[in-house]
């Protein structure tokens, strides 16, 4: 279905171009959709599957981020194509996606399955060069659905600020966090404090 959607895009987009020559060509070279291909296990080199160990699906896409560096990478995870690290504060700034915790330290983004035409629109208005791929459980197989070459390359720091975020709110944190906490909301103050005392001399 996904890469149906790709290929009538894609179809459509080749239509504006030859009727609108004034504005499809300035997209145009930026775009670059890649029909559907199989990344399989055996094509990976990774230690975790040299050694036979289980991976997981964090695992899986810091992979496919390694793969694609500069690009937003995002994959289906049950009912969500899902995005981590940098990439999921890139598209937290850009489209306004809830961050929560992949794990302590690495953030995630989501949007629906049903929802991919939407977002691969969304994405290409931001002007990122992203990747969406389809992992098959079934067939343990990955396949690329969209393949897209912006203007933009992704170079957000790795991580946000974890320890402010929702998920610590309610937990009982040891004295090491709280620590490092006290400490980036005196630099936070400092920070206001300089930045207003700059705008009262100007």
């Amino acid at each position: 279905m996904e890469i149906r959607f790709v290929e009538n895009f894609l179809s459509v987009f080749r239509q504006m171009k030859n009727f609108l020559p004034c504005v499809a060509p300035l997209a145009w070279p930026f775009l670059h959709f890649l029909s559907a291909k199989k990344v399989t296990k055996n094509s990976i080199s990774y230690t975790k599957i040299e050694g036979g160990d289980n991976m997981s699906f964090c695992e899986m896409l810091e992979i496919l981020k390694e793969r694609n560096s500069g690009r937003i990478v995002l994959c289906n995870n049950g009912n969500f194509y899902t995005a981590i690290g940098n990439d999921a504060i890139a598209l937290n700034k850009a489209l306004g996606l809830k961050l929560s915790c992949m794990k302590t330290g690495l953030c995630k983004v989501g949007f629906p399955i049903n929802a991919l035409e939407k977002y691969i629109g969304l994405l290409i208005e931001t002007g990122y060069s992203f990747i969406i791929y389809d992992f098959n459980s079934e067939k343990e197989e990955i396949t690329i659905i969209i393949s897209c070459l912006g203007i933009r390359l992704n170079w957000e720091k790795e991580k946000n600020k974890c320890f402010s975020c929702e998920k610590f709110k309610n937990k009982k944190l040891d004295k090491y966090t709280n620590a490092i906490i006290k400490m980036r909301k005196r630099e936070e103050e400092e920070k206001r404090e300089y930045k207003e005392i700059e705008d009262d001399e100007e």
